[in-house]
């Protein structure tokens, strides 16, 4: 149950679903491993007063242990009760306790804001000047593949169900956010057989109290346009249409600090060199109102020619940073979702990295065909 903060996707893919198996409760767990030792012994050191802790209550003693967390001095920061399960800033020193509270079943340190490499995250060798990052994909077809088919036991269960290819089946992947401009990922069928977007939802999960990695942008200052036109911050902006907005900066810097979980775009969203003189700033712009969001992805200072995106999760459909060059073996561009925090008064542009996950995804949809190619 270890926290490293990530995002959450939902995707609908065109898949074979493994028929879940009823699952005893798994036997109770009211310690802390090594490394979550570890991580309290250097919170000490830091001279921490409190830790996070993710907790699963007892069956049905969630709100108990709610009670208990707060009774220890402690402050609840994500509860719910459905599946007992807390998130709470806990004292130190009052740690070892509530570990021990007969309403926990299993309990664990969330880990924010610093690698989880163990040392393993250093700088890593300069690549000779010959070599070619990323390696071309050879078109030799691979051998040995390894199939999860057998160690699922997929294979009976498609041979039980031969009529099942997957459509209607939703799959629900927490961990980072998968690169979703990938063509694999672009439409799927529902049970009728109608095209649908393969991504349902594309929600991040980041607490920015306790992990602000600047995708989550504050919307708090206003602009009026009138005759279509703005000023912020000194400089002259057209805006969509005529109308009060709310207004801030994307800093590419702050939004790429992922990157020490795995995968890092190296500051550069758009993917252009980052030129002396150049912007790391994009603004934002958001009709509060009519719940529209746009991004000056080229930096032009005008919106006109910016797309209207909403939350993903009502209005599906992603924007893009950068120009793909389609003569280089990398894509010179990367996606975002938008995400909306009304009662917060928050927006999010949540990055679609080649990351973790979208690996992860590869074992929904990768290719067992001869090619072995993501499909």
């Amino acid at each position: 149950m270890k926290s490293v903060v990530t995002a959450f996707a939902a995707l609908v893919f065109l898949s074979l679903a493994t028929p879940p198996e009823a699952a005893a409760q798994p036997p109770r767990r009211p310690f802390l491993f090594k490394d979550a030792r570890g991580e309290l012994a250097q919170a000490r050191a830091r001279g921490e007063s409190e830790v996070v802790l993710v907790m699963a209550a007892m069956p049905g003693r969630n709100a108990r242990l709610a009670a208990a967390v707060e009774g220890m001095g402690g402050r609840i920061g994500f509860r719910f009760d459905e599946v007992d399960y807390l998130r709470a800033w806990v004292p130190l020193d009052r740690v070892e306790e509530l570990v021990d509270h007969p309403d926990i079943h299993s309990v664990d340190l969330s880990i924010t804001n610093r690698s989880r490499s163990f040392g393993l995250a250093d700088d890593a060798p300069v690549l000779p000047g010959d070599t070619i990052w990323p390696p071309v994909l050879t078109d030799r077809p691979l051998s040995n593949r390894y199939s999860p088919l057998g160690d699922m036991r997929a294979i009976e269960w498609r041979e039980r169900n031969p009529t099942w290819d997957g459509r209607g089946v939703t799959i629900a992947m927490i961990d980072m956010l998968p690169d979703m401009l990938l063509p694999e990922l672009q439409t799927a069928r529902n049970l009728a057989g109608e095209e649908v977007p393969k991504i349902a939802v594309y929600t991040n999960v980041l607490d920015p109290e306790i992990e602000d990695n600047g995708w989550w942008l504050e919307m708090d200052d206003m602009v009026e346009a009138a005759e279509a036109g703005f000023v912020y911050r000194d400089s002259a902006y057209t805006a969509p249409r005529d109308g009060v907005f709310r207004i801030t900066m994307f800093d590419e810097v702050r939004a790429d600090t992922m990157g020490v979980y795995g995968s890092s775009l190296e500051r550069d969203v758009n993917r252009d060199g980052n030129p002396e003189g150049s912007s790391r700033l994009f603004a934002v712009l958001w009709d509060e109102g009519a719940g529209e969001v746009w991004v000056d992805t080229d930096q032009d200072r005008d919106f006109t020619d910016e797309t209207a995106m909403g939350d993903y999760a009502e209005r599906p459909g992603f924007g893009v940073f950068g120009t793909d060059d389609p003569d280089t073996p990398v894509r010179e561009s990367v996606g975002f979702g938008v995400q909306i925090d009304r009662e917060q008064g928050r927006v999010a542009l949540n990055l679609g990295i080649a990351s973790h996950g979208t690996l992860v995804v590869g074992a929904v949809l990768a290719s067992r065909g001869e090619a072995g190619r993501f499909e």
